[in-house]
């Protein structure tokens, strides 16, 4: 069935990908991708963003991300996050904060460390929300809580310099 050769298509792009081959990496992301596969559409994507066996090209990023995001069988949580990041860069798709804050708040919502430390980012500079250090410190701990080395890092200069929180610099 049409899934089970998405999925061997996938599967087959990731043992590429593995050996550096991007080249073909990105042959079977996409045969399995045009066969709706969400996972296929998110890791095409991220070949698109970096150049690895295809040409940057940020639109069709932005394309499949927006593919696996919405994907009706099985949406991917983190085309949220970098959905999020091209429409805050307005990189591929006309910046948009409000919809940069949407995706965002999905990934989130699901889990996303990066989304959460993105929203921290964008309540500690008031870029899309309003300022509000109280809120950053809120997502930079869910983040840090999940691993997040720079939400950490955020989080340490929130307490040491009393934004958000009580100062405590221990």
């Amino acid at each position: 069935n049409v899934l089970d050769v998405a999925n061997s298509h996938f599967n087959d792009a990731q043992d590429y990908r593995r050996k550096n081959d991007y080249i073909n990496a990105a042959k079977y992301y996409k045969l399995a991708a045009d066969a709706d596969l969400s996972p296929a559409q998110y890791e095409l994507a991220k070949l698109y963003m970096r150049g690895e066996g295809v040409q940057i090209n940020f639109k069709e990023a932005f394309r499949l991300f927006y593919l696996a995001a919405t994907n009706d069988s099985m949406p991917w949580p983190g085309a949220y996050t970098n959905l999020g990041l091209l429409y805050y860069e307005g990189v591929g798709v006309e910046r948009n904060l409000d919809e940069s804050i949407k995706w965002y708040k999905k990934g989130a919502e699901v889990g996303d460390s990066e989304a959460m430390y993105c929203l921290g980012l964008s309540y500690q500079s008031g870029e899309g929300v309003p300022q509000s250090d109280v809120e950053a410190v809120k997502w930079y701990q869910l983040a840090t809580d999940k691993g997040h080395e720079n939400a950490a890092n955020n989080l340490g200069y929130m307490y040491a310099t009393g934004k958000g929180v009580n100062k405590d610099v221990d």
